[in-house]
């Protein structure tokens, strides 16, 4: 169960420090944001009960309690992105040499991932493939490159 904590600093102003246990167990690691206004810190601990008692998606560390504008609700941090599952996927291809596989992966860091290697996997899309092998094939060296990479 979140808690919070009035404090005051020496000027007068005054500040709240909502605290809870991760996961909400005995023995788990402490975290904590400090909130401007006790509405806030109320519905910040509010929310971190909701959530199980973990921080909230869209409020990152020194949020002071307050959503952040940017947050996408339909991103997933579990997610791994494109670059990551590839390098994973080149690393661990059977029947390969090291040779080969290092060849691989540096076609892929010069060709694929600056287009599409920072979006998470479920956004890469038959779309934005169909959208890269028609700006590869612009290329003169096109079939070898996506031999390599597909």
């Amino acid at each position: 169960m979140a808690r919070i904590i009035e404090r005051t600093a020496k000027n007068g102003a005054k500040s709240w420090l909502v605290k809870w246990r991760i996961g909400g167990g005995r023995n788990s690691k402490e975290d904590f944001e400090t909130c401007y206004d006790r509405q806030v810190a109320d519905d910040f601990a509010s929310l971190v009960t909701l959530s199980g008692e973990n921080r909230p998606h869209g409020y990152p560390k020194g949020c002071r309690g307050i959503e952040d504008p940017n947050y996408d609700p339909t991103h997933d941090p579990d997610m791994p992105n494109f670059e990551h599952y590839a390098g994973h996927n080149y690393a661990t291809r059977l029947g390969a040499s090291p040779t080969q596989r290092a060849t691989y992966l540096a076609e892929a860091e010069r060709h694929v991932f600056p287009r599409f290697g920072h979006l998470p996997l479920n956004q890469v899309t038959r779309r934005v493939l169909r959208e890269w092998v028609e700006w590869m094939l612009a290329k003169p060296c096109a079939a070898r490159i996506l031999s390599y990479v597909v």
